[in-house]
């Protein structure tokens, strides 16, 4: 089979080669859209921000002391002898 006209992506106009630009999904590029280049620097950046930590005890939960020595106990895995154990323990950490 013989091909007729110029290679897909070339054109003889002129005498000098055109490429044809295909677009992602019709959209055309605008200045100010980020590059390749510019998404990996912002990757990398946010690697390096530092964030917030998260704060010390939560008020509404159970303080940190109390549930370390509860779990150093090794109470069994009865829920009534652990939630009495626990409560014992708050107990003792409020009149602190």
């Amino acid at each position: 089979m013989a091909v007729e006209g110029p290679a897909p992506g070339n054109d003889r106009r002129r005498g000098k080669k055109y490429r044809r630009v295909r677009f992602f999904e019709g959209m055309m590029a605008w200045s100010g859209k980020p590059t390749s280049r510019d998404k990996r620097r912002a990757s990398l950046a946010s690697r390096r921000l530092m964030r917030p930590l998260p704060p010390r005890e939560n008020p509404l939960g159970v303080p940190r002391a109390v549930m370390k020595e509860l779990a150093a106990e090794n109470l069994e895995s009865d829920p009534v002898v652990w939630n009495a154990r626990l409560q014992e323990l708050l107990q003792e950490h409020k009149g602190d």
